[in-house]
């Protein structure tokens, strides 16, 4: 299983090849291969747990039925280095892989209107071949997942409400890749394959309560990705994209000085079942985060999807209303290390920057 893992920590380069290996009569690995990881400074600092509580425009990465905040426009921006250059054994690229995520969230009475494009990038890939093991020139290779996503709340008004909410949603999810020779003559036809498209559909409830000093809340969120047994298809191979299941159950507890916030403090868990021809396995997911001032934000998680096991750990910074302004900004960082010290890899950084505007 650890190299399973191992091997699949390196599909992203070994998706680079899929077009020469098609080519050459072998199925190729599935693109992006490392979503649902990547989903936004904060929650993947969180290690991915508060599926339930995580309303930010990039939550419709994994869940497209995310809790509403009231009418709105909120953006995202979020880069992942992934270090593929440190990694040991690795001789073939010589830059490192690259996620940006871009994303847009729009409430308005009760509904949101969510996008997303989630672009890979790796460039300068050596390609060898038993014939050639120095090299026969170089490639760059784009994958693209882009989301668009719709989602109902059937009870409540706002985020902030004391009571019942519940909200329901559906999103459209595509993948895209193309490849092209960056150096070198190679007479390989590419064929990156496409795929017609996949279903997401999911829901989150949540109940709110006061005290005299103090808010809380209890959340729970269940999704189902790509209902519709979506397929990336290649010549006249297929091969599965995966199904996934996911559930996840986040608290929330705020201390309050007069009507100032103190400190909020969130603690979640999530649960992740992948079901697909080449990736069959569950994930656990543990988070918290500590918000002081409604102004700095620490987190700190734990992964199993990564490394075999991973601690994850991140720090925010807030703006809520500046100058008065219904505005709220916030810069995020995070970064995902290994568990066991078997493992070599280098640790993976990532940073996000949001704004969302009340009207």
């Amino acid at each position: 299983m650890r190299r399973f893992l191992t091997i699949l920590a390196l599909a992203a380069v070994t998706a680079a090849w899929s077009a020469p290996a098609a080519a050459a009569g072998f199925a190729p690995m599935t693109t992006h291969a490392w979503e649902g990881l990547f989903t936004g400074s904060r929650l993947s600092a969180m290690g991915g747990a508060d599926l339930a509580g995580d309303d930010g425009p990039g939550a419709l990465l994994v869940n497209p039925a995310p809790l509403l905040r009231g009418d709105g426009v909120a953006m995202g921006h979020d880069h992942v280095d992934f270090p593929l250059v440190e990694y040991p054994g690795i001789t073939d690229v010589t830059e490192d892989l690259d996620y940006v995520a871009t994303t847009v969230g729009v409430e308005w009475h009760d509904w949101r209107f969510s996008a997303c494009l989630s672009d890979e990038s790796l460039d300068n890939s050596v390609i060898r071949t038993a014939y050639q093991p120095e090299g026969m020139g170089t490639i760059n290779r784009r994958s693209r997942m882009a989301l668009v996503g719709l989602a109902r709340q059937l009870a409540g008004s706002t985020r902030t409400e004391l009571g019942l909410q519940w909200t329901v949603g559906v999103a459209y999810r595509s993948y895209s890749t193309k490849t092209a020779v960056s150096e070198g003559d190679l007479a390989i036809a590419f064929d990156d394959g496409a795929t017609t498209g996949t279903w997401d559909a999911g829901t989150t409830v949540a109940y709110r309560f006061a005290g005299e000093t103090n808010l809380a809340s209890l959340a729970a969120a269940i999704v189902w990705q790509n209902l519709a047994d979506g397929k990336w298809s290649i010549d006249d191979r297929e091969l599965d994209l995966p199904q996934v299941v996911r559930a996840g159950v986040s608290t929330e507890l705020t201390f309050l000085a007069g009507q100032r916030e103190w400190v909020r403090v969130v603690a979640a868990i999530a649960r992740s079942e992948y079901s697909s021809s080449i990736y069959d396995q569950g994930f656990n997911h543990l988070g918290i985060e500590v918000t002081v001032l409604r102004l700095l934000a620490l987190r700190a998680g734990s992964n199993d999807r990564f490394y075999g096991g991973s601690t994850t750990w991140g720090a925010g910074l807030v703006l809520d209303q500046p100058r008065g302004l219904p505005l709220e900004l916030a810069v995020d960082y995070g970064e995902i290390a290994r568990d066991e010290s078997s493992y070599s890899f280098a640790d993976i950084p990532m940073w996000s920057g949001r704004v969302r505007w009340e009207f």
